[in-house]
């Protein structure tokens, strides 16, 4: 345990020199990787870290950190590890500040332009998964550590019961606050609210842990045109995001993305350029709108069973007007589902009939809610419940289209942030430099402009591995 220093090739940095920056555009160092066991012995992990990764997403304040360990010293016996250890990771990345202008020809300029920053991050044990020892090299052994934050681990232990009345948002701060302890000193996280709910409601959180109490109340979280709020934790702030989705859209992109066959400039500038390239997409595209109009995109009934009265009615909402005069307006344009499906009754050529045909079939999609009419607060409301139906459609969608990216690491691509990307059309190479070679353009290399566009991240991987930081993302938009 006398070497501190991780190995040649693991954990350090590929380029360290600034003068020299220019053929990555982003680095990292692990400025501390100490694992405390359960009789509050703490050691460096480092030497023994093969790789890692943290993964933030959209839907969920739960961050994982997956730790590759490659055991040469008997740390597992020597630490007596249990399940019941926590970690603390100490970051510097040094990368490229976006820029979307013209490229500079200055490597002075190129170095200038570095961001460097620092992260810390505290986890907790959550399971040793994947132990392997291998007959042929017996001198090591293998095995992972995943790692959730700290009150993460104290929410899977916790249960709540009471009722709550007021804003919504009120309550899930609460939550976070005094029952999984954020924001009680200043290096805890704290609550930030992004975007203007208007959600109030009396009810009861029956016996649940705090996190899935804070996901029920999401659910019920809305501003004033329909649109959700997504509860996260961005690892750039270190802090818990109540973020409304229409509030995200008007956010200008952070940075664009291009799907380029090779790199166009000079060495110097490679590393600007390689910057916003995306080096792999695999993507499992849906743009499924049956499974949509399953889950109440297109929706326009909700039945709703009142608890209290123990009485069953339905509600239409005016699907098309509604959605027109609350979403349209700010969100993603809305695609008429009616119109996309009209395959399925094409045989009349009235298109108005055709249209109130379909309606019908997507009336058939009832939802249910259950309502408590003894407080008048409570979801019995009439704007609450279509505000519901709404947001449920909204949700539904918004994966419409996904994409799976791959690109060089950045702290800053967080969940919810949004990226131009842009798709190159297929070329054949050959009949580009015949072209090229008589003077003439070739254009098949522009964008496509079907898979290209505006993006949001639901799902952002940081992995570090051999001393190299990527970024692996799933963006999507809705369409």
């Amino acid at each position: 345990m006398s070497n501190t220093v991780a190995p040649p090739n693991r954990n350090t940095p590929k380029i360290s020199d600034d003068n020299n920056y220019g053929v990555l555009s982003s680095t990292y160092s692990v400025l501390k990787f100490d694992l405390t066991n359960s009789e509050n012995v703490t050691k460096s992990i480092l030497p023994i870290v093969k790789d890692f990764s943290i993964t933030e997403e959209l839907f969920s304040p739960i961050n994982v950190l997956n730790i590759r360990i490659y055991d040469d010293i008997n740390f597992f016996e020597f630490m007596k590890l249990s399940g019941q250890e926590k970690i603390v990771l100490k970051l510097e990345i040094k990368s490229l500040v976006p820029s979307n202008t013209a490229v500079s020809s200055s490597k002075e300029q190129v170095a200038n332009s570095l961001r460097t920053e620092t992260y810390e991050y505290t986890f907790a044990v959550k399971e040793y998964p994947n132990y392997q020892k291998d007959i042929n090299s017996q001198s090591a052994q293998e095995y992972n550590i995943i790692c959730i934050p700290t009150y993460a681990y104290l929410s899977a232990l916790t249960r709540i019961s009471r009722a709550i009345s007021g804003p919504v948002v009120d309550n899930i701060k609460h939550i976070f606050k005094n029952d999984l302890y954020l924001g009680n000193s200043k290096t805890d996280e704290t609550i930030e609210v992004i975007g203007d709910p208007i959600t109030a409601f009396d009810g009861i959180i029956t016996i649940q842990s705090p996190l899935k109490a804070v996901e029920w109340l999401r659910s019920k979280l809305y501003d004033d045109i329909s649109s959700p709020f997504f509860v996260y934790r961005p690892l750039r702030h270190n802090k818990i995001h109540i973020h409304g989705w229409t509030k995200i859209i008007e956010e200008k992109p952070y940075r664009i993305y291009k799907y380029l066959p090779h790199l166009k400039n000079s060495a110097a500038s490679s590393a600007s350029e390689s910057s916003n390239r995306i080096y792999n997409l695999k993507s499992v595209i849906k743009m499924d709108k049956l499974a949509q109009a399953l889950g109440g995109g297109f929706s326009t009934k909700l039945q709703l069973t009142n608890i209290t009265k123990k009485t069953t009615t339905e509600r239409t909402l005016n699907y098309v007007e509604s959605v027109a005069k609350k979403i349209t307006s700010k969100l993603n344009p809305l695609t008429s589902y009616i119109k996309s499906i009209v395959f399925l009754n094409d045989n009349n050529s009235d298109g108005k009939k055709t249209e109130k045909t379909l309606d019908t079939y997507t009336n058939a999609n009832i939802k249910n809610a259950e309502v408590n009419t003894a407080t008048p607060n409570s979801l019995s409301a009439d704007d609450v419940i279509d505000n519901l139906i709404l947001q449920q459609s909204l949700v539904s969608r918004l994966e419409s289209r996904n994409q799976e990216i791959e690109v060089n690491g950045d702290m800053h691509l967080n969940s919810g942030q949004k990226l131009d990307m842009q798709i190159g059309r297929m070329f054949n190479p050959k009949r580009k430099a015949e072209s090229e070679a008589v003077g003439g353009s070739y254009t098949e290399e522009n964008k496509d402009e079907a898979l290209s566009g505006i993006y949001t991240i639901g799902v952002a991987v940081h992995t570090f591995k051999e001393g190299l930081y990527r970024t692996r993302l799933k963006v999507f938009n809705d369409i």
